[in-house]
């Protein structure tokens, strides 16, 4: 049962050989952004072995939503798949098939944990440091970002998708629209004002409270709001000095065609508001901070932090000394205050969920799912705050929901999907919230209110991993038991034949064969045959990586 309370580009280097072969990474699933580290195959319906990180001296794994992590017992990092955002933290939004050293962190820290969100990565280093990347328009990398420069952050790329998206059209229709003197059309420019006028405004109510904080809006969308015929300007000079002649496909038709790589995004690829290589949170610079609270204003930079967790737009931290700290936008109260559901530097969680915290122990490990977040104690209690598949029970006026989860023995490990949850005692598994089936085509959950029991081992349980819609045990002689949705057949062949086409008879794509293995989804807890000896599990997205002992 639940007791509920109420108030509320630099050169890049592969991951060399450290140390003698101990442990191997297995990945499988989805590998289309390269997450799986292998080339030339968009899906592994069977696990495929890292032969970079062989030696590497690996010392935990994990998989985000597209994108993947090594820590290694030097202090190194590896990151590889979806780089989009900068959030590989290698100076680029480009993919990387392969794990790859993250270079700006050598020399500032021992590496020895990090947290992977949709779009943004944090670091924590040995002395309690975090650093982050990727993107931060929401501000979940902590930078402290005042409102005003996340609205012209946003505006600048509204700006560069709708111009991107005119360009497609007009290529469609053989057009670029613009009139002869390279000046854009009366038509395409009323579109473009038409959503201009709504993206001013819509722009930051989803992560902000309303009230004060909705005149700032107000005045950044006016500052920002730049007009029509300067928006123009802009994109007919960034059009006419990066072009290029291109061939449509037709007999001798050519097309200028704007360069949006360089000209729009720059040389990284990346979108106003993104970081590509990785910074270290510091001082606080959130604009609401009183000047002269100094105490307030040195931020997460005096804290020594021991746990990092990051969901798609926001980030949570737990301290050495059991406190909870949160940055970026939660609009169903994951963030845990009271007052704000968007802030842009770490702040200290406060009120009743500190109380809790606290009355247990204090936060020793946390968990970002999609709208919730959870955290395990020191003293076995499990705390939820936000909201888990159906919200927890009725929001109250004034602050977020916050529950603590009883009846359960101490608990050891917590993990978080999209909508559920899962704790273990060392023996017995207990699931909350909802997850799909191995076809994806229906939900199983437990209820909110009452943690089901899913798995009892006799021989222990070691740990437990949630990924979006799937969850794994992995037990103390080295099992792996797994149920809910990795990837499906249906999305594997589809994945198959979309790449298929774009891959040349030299590196032709094989047809992955059909597979019921259970590593890649299951209605029901179930052990994954072909593994043993696996000393830990991370399920991302639509992927899932293992550190297996070869011994």
């Amino acid at each position: 049962m639940l007791r509920k309370f109420f108030q509320c580009v630099p050169r890049q280097t592969k991951c060399e050989a450290v140390a003698d072969k101990k442990l191997s990474v297995l990945a499988w699933g989805r590998n289309a952004e390269g997450q799986c580290g292998v080339e030339n195959k968009p899906v592994c319906v069977e696990p495929v072995v890292l032969h970079s990180l062989e030696s590497a001296g690996v010392q935990s794994v994990l998989a985000g939503k597209v994108h993947s992590a090594a820590i290694l017992k030097t202090g190194e990092v590896c990151t590889w798949g979806c780089g989009k955002a900068g959030k590989l933290g290698h100076g680029s939004s480009e993919n990387y098939s392969e794990p790859t050293r993250v270079e700006a962190l050598i020399g500032r820290g021992e590496i020895t944990s990090a947290a992977l969100g949709s779009q943004h990565t944090l670091f924590l280093d040995n002395k309690g440091a975090v650093f982050s990347c990727g993107e931060n328009k929401e501000g979940q990398c902590g930078y402290g970002t005042s409102i005003a420069v996340l609205a012209k952050q946003r505006r600048e790329e509204w700006d560069i998708g709708a111009n991107i998206g005119r360009i497609a059209t007009n290529l469609s229709s053989n057009s670029v629209g613009m009139d002869g003197h390279g000046n854009i059309s009366e038509h395409h420019a009323s579109q473009k004002s038409q959503h201009s006028a709504w993206f001013s405004g819509q722009a930051l109510k989803p992560f902000i409270d309303r009230g004060a904080r909705q005149a700032e809006v107000e005045e950044a969308s006016r500052l920002f709001d730049l007009s029509k015929q300067e928006r123009a300007r802009s994109h007919q000079s960034a059009s006419s000095s990066h072009s290029h002649d291109f061939s449509l496909g037709g007999k001798g038709k050519s097309q200028s065609k704007p360069v949006w790589d360089a000209a729009m995004f720059g040389p990284t690829g990346l979108l106003p508001g993104q970081s590509h290589t990785p910074t270290r949170i510091g001082r606080d610079l959130h604009e609401l901070v009183a000047q002269h609270d100094q105490k307030r204003q040195a931020g997460i930079e005096g804290e020594v932090v021991r746990a990092v967790a990051a969901s798609r737009y926001f980030s949570m931290l737990a301290t050495a000394s059991g406190e909870i700290w949160s940055f970026g936008g939660g609009f169903n109260g994951e963030l845990g205050f009271r007052h704000s559901s968007w802030v842009t530097s770490a702040q200290k969680v406060e009120g009743k969920l500190a109380q809790v915290l606290q009355e247990n122990g204090g936060a020793i490990a946390l968990q970002a799912g999609g709208t919730f977040c959870m955290a395990l104690t020191a003293q076995g209690k499990v705390v939820v705050w936000g909201k888990i598949g159906q919200p927890i029970g009725e929001r109250p006026r004034g602050g977020p929901m916050v529950a603590e989860i009883m009846g359960l023995p101490p608990i050891i490990s917590i993990a978080a999907g999209q909508s559920h949850a899962l704790m273990t005692d060392g023996e017995r598994v207990w699931a909350l919230g909802r997850w799909l089936s191995a076809d994806g085509s229906k939900q199983i959950g437990a209820a909110w209110g009452t943690p089901e029991e899913v798995l009892r081992l006799p021989q222990g349980v070691r740990s437990v991993s949630a990924g979006l819609h799937s969850s794994a045990a992995v037990s103390r002689d080295g099992q792996l038991w797994m149920w809910g949705k990795v990837i499906s057949q249906d999305h594997a062949k589809a994945l198959h034949e979309q790449h298929s086409g774009f891959q040349c008879a030299k590196h032709a794509v094989p047809e992955p064969p059909p597979s019921s293995w259970t590593g890649l989804g299951s209605d029901q807890p179930a052990q994954v045959e072909g593994l043993k000896n696996v000393q830990s599990i991370s399920l991302g997205g639509v992927h899932a990586l293992a550190l297996v002992d070869d011994e």
